[in-house]
């Protein structure tokens, strides 16, 4: 590593510290707006704990009654309560306002803040899935499947929704309203097909560092293969710089049913770390699969010299590195998103992913894997952590050589 590149690294940490600490001190959003949507009826909200407040009104008022009307009746009555319920999505926590009147029943929902991906949640939007929540009981299953019905394409944002109104519900109706609450739902491991084939792919592609070239090649094609396959077109769920960014501020899921998400992390991020290799990228990545498919149809070659490619190859690490200060301070791991990985497999993303998806499809043709060398972010965090373990492992050769001397 040259000098020059061994001080920008280190400035990419301080800033990336110093953009998570303003992140963390950045003041909380006025909530009041949130709570009046979720109980429209309400005149003034009292804090009964953290996170739940009564919803006070003049008594006998409704919300057709006139402010004149409501003048003449002072006496104040609690109409119902508004929590705060809080549960994981795809990018970190969602927080929804939920109203839910005496008897226990949802009136009202409001999304106070999330962190999920704009065009997953205005699927989840488009789906009516807050409609389909309202009226519903303390009682009731806030399972898809069962009483709900899912979003296709976006279950986890969809998930996340559903689980923060029963989370709030749950608060109102086993607090304030003393209701007998049915037992909480644990979690099931989850550990089936797509954690058994994600965990074999790790294993064939470190077997791939090894052996003859033809083997090397071979078992190289079986990963990417699958990986296209399973990973992006049965599962979708490759690793993004969202799921780092998640990481990065402390937005961690569950380990029973985030399992899935902890084998790719260990696998994309731990690896380049602890051995220096990325076997990810090179033999896993379904995206990556894509181009060189379309490589072989197009003949391409590496068109570009190598000269401008170690300058073309900071392109991405700049992005990454825009992108990762952006969701540390504003606390939103997908707010500077551009992949367009979940664009191609499940058609979901911005005119602007589309457009990009679009040119390098196009590009793979003629120049080899021009995404995953010049534009991806990811491949951007695995090189600066595999220059950490080189600094790491020289750091330790010089101190042991000054220790024999």
């Amino acid at each position: 590593m040259h000098a020059w590149e061994r001080k920008l690294a280190v400035v990419a940490m301080l800033t990336i510290v110093a953009a998570w600490i303003i992140g963390l001190l950045r003041y909380e959003p006025d909530i009041v707006p949130f709570l009046r949507e979720a109980m429209p009826g309400a005149d003034r909200f009292e804090l009964c704990q953290e996170g739940l407040y009564a919803a006070i009104s003049p008594r006998g008022r409704t919300s057709d009654t006139s402010k004149d009307d409501a003048a003449n009746t002072p006496e104040q009555t609690t109409i119902g309560y508004v929590a705060l319920g809080q549960a994981d999505g795809y990018g970190g926590p969602m927080r929804v306002a939920v109203g839910v009147d005496p008897s226990g029943s949802v009136v009202g929902i409001a999304v106070v803040d999330h962190r999920e991906t704009t065009a997953y949640f205005q699927r989840v939007e488009a789906a009516d899935l807050l409609e389909a929540l309202l009226g519903r009981r303390y009682s009731d299953s806030f399972r898809f499947g069962e009483d709900l019905d899912g979003v296709t394409g976006a279950t986890l944002t969809a998930g996340a929704l559903a689980r923060s109104v029963e989370a709030g519900l749950r608060d109102v109706a086993g607090g304030p309203l003393k209701l007998p609450l049915p037992p909480q739902e644990i979690a099931p491991l989850e550990f089936g097909i797509p954690e058994a084939t994600l965990a074999a792919l790790f294993v064939v592609a470190l077997f791939g560092y090894s052996g003859g070239s033809r083997r090397r090649k071979a078992i190289r094609w079986l990963g990417l293969l699958i990986g296209l396959v399973m990973l992006g077109f049965v599962y979708n769920k490759p690793l993004t710089l969202t799921n780092v960014n998640s990481l990065l501020i402390g937005y961690w899921p569950g380990w029973r049913s985030g399992l899935y998400w902890y084998l790719l992390a260990v696998g994309v991020l731990l690896l380049p770390l602890v051995l220096g290799r990325n076997p990810y990228c090179r033999a896993i990545c379904p995206f990556g699969a894509t181009q060189e498919g379309l490589a072989l149809v197009g003949q391409s070659k590496p068109r570009i010299p190598q000269r401008y490619r170690v300058y073309l190859r900071w392109i991405p690490r700049f992005l990454a590195w825009a992108a990762i200060l952006m969701a540390l301070v504003y606390r939103n791991p997908a707010l500077a998103n551009y992949e367009v990985s979940g664009t191609l497999f499940n058609l979901i993303g911005s005119d602007l992913q589309f457009v990009i998806l679009a040119l390098f499809l196009v590009g793979s043709l003629f120049v080899t894997r021009p995404w995953c060398n010049y534009a991806c972010p990811l491949r951007a965090v695995t090189d600066y952590l595999r220059l950490v373990r080189k600094e790491m492992r020289a750091a330790v050769l010089r101190t042991a050589d000054r220790t024999r001397t």
